[in-house]
């Protein structure tokens, strides 16, 4: 960057920052030799709780680990296609990123669709067309083991 000296009017130069932007070692042009298996063990347990941050914390242990498997997955896929514009840690991120919002919009797809088929359901009726009936003094609690 240069200045102006207001009394010599000519440009002095002004230092540098200290620091400058360098691309990050994991990208895959820095690395040529950098595996899916390397990857998988750099990132799984970074992608299990980005998954679980964004999923929710009350989600099931398997919806958690289906999206994780999802994304390693879509990496072995796009590895061939990785450019290096970014580091591998970024890639990864960004495609969980897009896994959980995938995952999440299946399921409210799912439970919208099988609320609407609840109230669309007929009732359910035994075959000599009474309604069933739970046997008197049986509840749901108690019927429970």
């Amino acid at each position: 960057m240069l200045t102006v000296n207001a009394e010599r009017s000519e440009t002095t130069p002004v230092a540098a920052p200290p620091h400058r932007w360098t691309p990050a070692a994991t990208t895959v042009s820095d690395e040529p030799n950098l595996t899916f298996e390397q990857i998988v063990e750099q990132q799984q347990a970074h992608v299990a709780r980005l998954a679980r941050r964004l999923l929710g914390w009350s989600i099931a242990k398997n919806d958690v680990d289906d999206v994780v498997q999802d994304v390693f997955l879509a990496v072995l896929k796009g590895l061939p296609k990785f450019r290096g514009h970014s580091s591998v840690g970024t890639w990864v991120t960004r495609i969980t990123i897009n896994g959980c919002r995938s995952h999440r919009r299946k399921r409210l797809l799912r439970r919208a669709l099988y609320e609407r088929w609840i109230k669309q359901a007929p009732p359910c009726r035994r075959p000599d067309g009474l309604a069933a009936r739970r046997k008197p003094g049986l509840s749901r609690s108690s019927s429970r083991g």
